[in-house]
């Protein structure tokens, strides 16, 4: 790839959405990075709108439990010896999955296809949508999340 001045930036369509509905907020280093990096993408002829992806507690608990159903059916066809390797933070997130019945993980897959078909409809309109992947971009690398004496799932901050 070229550097930024040589990609066709002007008159690109981004959506920004600078909180995504869970988990901690931007910390100000990451906020601050966050701003110049739209600040410079303003600068090149990108035409900036920030969004709401408009996401609530309940997609997040259907995605949750789904990704808590495909841990245990992956660990299901690992080898005893890779399954105890496992973080202990994952089997404890993983353990309430073991009572989601098929009905649940039926309703809950529904609930993220309409969803996944909501955002699509609303992503449609940009060429590109820019947000940070978490609020705090720094942390040790033995770490799973920027704290983790939190759940694997953060409450809404």
């Amino acid at each position: 790839l070229g550097s930024a001045a040589e990609l066709p930036l002007q008159g690109l369509r981004a959506g920004v959405i600078e909180y995504p509905g869970y988990g901690i907020g931007m910390d100000d280093e990451t906020g601050r990075l966050f701003e110049q990096t739209l600040a410079t993408l303003a600068s090149l002829g990108v035409e900036l709108t920030r969004i709401d992806p408009g996401l609530r507690d309940e997609d997040f608990d259907a995605l949750d439990r789904c990704l808590m159903a495909r841990c245990l059916s992956e660990l299901s066809t690992c080898e005893e010896e890779a399954r105890e390797r496992l973080l202990p933070q994952i089997q404890d997130w993983v353990r309430p999955g073991r009572s989601i019945s098929a009905e649940t993980y039926f309703t809950d897959f529904e609930h993220l296809s309409a969803t996944a078909s909501r955002l699509a409809t609303l992503y449609d309109e940009y060429d590109a949508i820019f947000s940070p992947v978490l609020g705090t971009h720094q942390f040790a690398a033995e770490d799973y999340a920027p704290a983790t004496p939190q759940a694997l799932r953060y409450p809404r901050c």
